[in-house]
């Protein structure tokens, strides 16, 4: 494959403005020059010193990106180390991270109410992590929050690689740090393993992004698909990068191509051998063959995260051509190609019950990228740095708009965070001396509070949908076997589109009673022990 030139704008050829600074020569006493004064490189933080009135607007839109940050982020760290919880998801990952530590198997029958959906490899790393640290829940938070900061950081860093090493590639990870905290606040160090799978697989993609380089090394292939298939065991739902590096080696580099066909096969080979020898066929009819009920009126959900991405993905889609060479760059192919599939199967994906703005990470990363890639490519001669302002002011004008309309919310969830921790206090207490088996719709209470896990809500649920009831819940419910339930009654519950049908909450509703209720729509219930209640209606009043 031929050599190709820098990536440049397509007026390169012409003389033009540097973005670095001229070199000086220092003249003797009789005129000669003597030596040459090296010009100091731009640091990233120059600007800060500038006093023009484009100086001053760069910090302000800085500024503006890190206070929306801070807004987002603040809750979410402020209560790391505290046992309270705003995602189903935490307590769940924790139950399944015990199992492993354990030697117990963490892929059950089709009968069984708990249901392993995810690949195994985060729930040993979060285990041996919170073995050290003694709480699983906090070891997950750690390395989600270690995953999404690393991203942000990898997202320039490919940026600068394959565009320049400006400031301008860095605003690729600003962008995608803002609308990450934006999109999706509830995965803000929360025990989940995408954003750690995020990371991983964007490690990979680094080292197949080589700066200057016109085509991958077979190293630098074999080690990225490697990379990107322990990405896989972290979490699977990441396929638009495997096929955009597919389908960009396949058009650029048939010899690179065979190489990262064969590292796949072969290693994909070698994975799903071991996982059957280890976990037998459950672990493929869970993974592969899990119960998802899908619901096209999740379209608008999808379409509302996305929104946040609009302003960057038209920037991107106007000034990515005018780029010089755009075409013969593998790597651009490889980008541009994972964020068309990354939006796409973002929006597939969102269909499944249960599936949250996870499914669009993906997307956030390539977009990211490739506007770090515009903003730094492009001389001030084509691009100038107002342009450049007022592009990535309108870049950040959805999510932080949608931020600082949310900064009363976030002060009170600030202001709130000490009464909401004595509430789950108190309510870890009271479930932890409760005899019997304790279902949790938010797992981390059982968790917290010693119980076994009883009931996957979520999964579970799907199975009543589509399988009916083989683990008899219905009748365990009317039998009142559980010491106690956690209901949570939100904006899903008042729409009848809760995790378990309708018909279990009324059941509930008819042999249990409110014995107190938790901030988040939380409702911990135990078995009517008196004359039976009115039964209050499935959703909409308590």
């Amino acid at each position: 494959m031929k050599d190709l030139p820098p990536l440049l704008s397509h007026h390169a050829d012409h003389d033009q403005p540097s973005e670095m600074p001229l070199n000086r020569m220092e003249v003797g006493s009789d005129g000669s020059l003597t030596r040459t004064i090296t010009a100091p490189r731009p640091r990233p933080l120059d600007w800060l010193r500038d006093r023009s009135t484009i100086g001053w607007s760069a910090m302000g839109l800085a500024a503006l990106i890190l206070f929306c940050i801070a807004v987002q982020m603040a809750a979410p760290l402020a209560s790391i180390t505290r046992h309270i919880s705003l995602d189903n998801n935490e307590g769940w990952n924790a139950y399944w991270s015990t199992r492993a530590l354990a030697g117990q198997p963490i892929y059950t029958g089709a009968d069984s109410p708990l249901t392993n959906n995810y690949t195994p490899l985060s729930f040993y790393i979060v285990g041996w992590l919170g073995r050290a640290i003694g709480d699983l829940i906090l070891a997950g938070r750690l390395l989600s929050l270690a995953g999404l900061l690393g991203s942000a950081l990898l997202v320039g860093v490919i940026a600068a690689r394959v565009g320049r090493p400006t400031r301008w590639a860095w605003a690729g990870g600003a962008t995608f740090l803002l609308v990450a905290v934006t999109m999706a606040y509830r995965y803000i160090a929360a025990d989940d393993p995408q954003w750690m799978a995020e990371a991983v697989q964007l490690v990979g993609l680094m080292i197949l992004m080589a700066r200057g380089q016109a085509a991958p090394s077979r190293e630098r292939v074999i080690a990225a698909c490697l990379i990107l298939l322990l990405a896989g065991l972290i979490k699977h739902n990441q396929v638009a990068l495997p096929l955009a590096i597919t389908i960009g080696l396949a058009l650029h580099d048939r010899r690179a191509l065979g190489t990262w066909l064969v590292t796949g096969t072969v290693g994909l080979a070698a994975i799903l051998t071991a996982l059957h020898a280890i976990y037998g066929p459950a672990f493929i009819d869970q993974v592969a063959f899990h119960q998802r009920v899908l619901q096209v009126r999740y379209f608008v959900p999808a379409l509302i995260s996305l929104s946040f991405l609009l302003p960057a993905s038209v920037i991107v889609t106007v000034y990515l051509p005018r780029l010089r060479g755009w075409k013969d760059d593998f790597r651009l192919t490889i980008l541009a190609w994972f964020a068309i599939l990354a939006v796409v199967l973002g929006i597939f994906e969102r269909f499944g019950s249960g599936v949250s703005q996870n499914a669009h990470f993906d997307a956030v990363i390539a977009i990211s990228i490739l506007l770090g890639i515009v903003l730094s490519s492009f001389s001030r001669q084509d691009l100038s740095t107002v342009t450049r302002l007022a592009l990535m002011t309108l870049v950040v004008a959805p999510a932080a708009g949608k931020d600082l309309v949310n900064v009363p919310r976030r002060a009170a969830d600030w202001r709130e965070l000490n009464r909401t921790e004595e509430a789950w206090r108190e309510a870890i207490r009271f479930l932890a001396e409760r005899p019997g088996p304790i279902a949790c719709e938010m797992p981390a209470l059982c968790y917290w509070s010693g119980k076994p896990y009883t009931l996957d809500f979520s999964n579970y649920g799907q199975k009543l949908r589509r399988l009916g009831d083989p683990w008899d819940l219905e009748n365990r419910i009317q039998e009142r076997q559980f010491a106690a339930l956690v209901i949570t009654r939100d904006d899903r519950y008042n729409k009848g589109d809760a995790r378990l049908p309708d018909r279990f909450y009324k059941l509930i509703n008819a042999n249990y009673r409110v014995e107190r209720v938790l901030p988040d729509n939380l409702y911990i219930m135990v078995p009517q022990t008196k004359a039976r209640q009115p039964v209050p209606p499935a959703f909409g009043l308590m």
